[in-house]
């Protein structure tokens, strides 16, 4: 994967508003792959304190609409 390529992705990333609203941050760029990283913040949980769908749902519409991998595999970690 060239440079601009990484860069092209990485603007595309920064120009999504919702993902600064959720704090999201591009973690790792390579190949057919994009890791996204997102703070588990108290406006994204749910009434059970858990992280709400609607973030990974947010996440993942990003990488396959946005296309900033070839592929989108989900490898959630959550940490709390």
């Amino acid at each position: 994967m060239t440079n601009k390529m990484v860069e092209r992705i990485t603007r595309s990333f920064e120009s999504q508003s919702m993902m600064k609203t959720l704090g999201a941050m591009i973690y790792e760029v390579e190949k057919g792959n994009v890791i996204i990283d997102a703070p588990l913040l108290p406006s994204t949980l749910q009434q059970q304190g858990y992280v709400h769908a609607g973030l990974t749902f947010s996440i993942w519409r990003q990488c396959r609409v946005g296309r900033l991998g070839q592929t989108c595999s989900g490898r959630p970690i959550v940490q709390g």
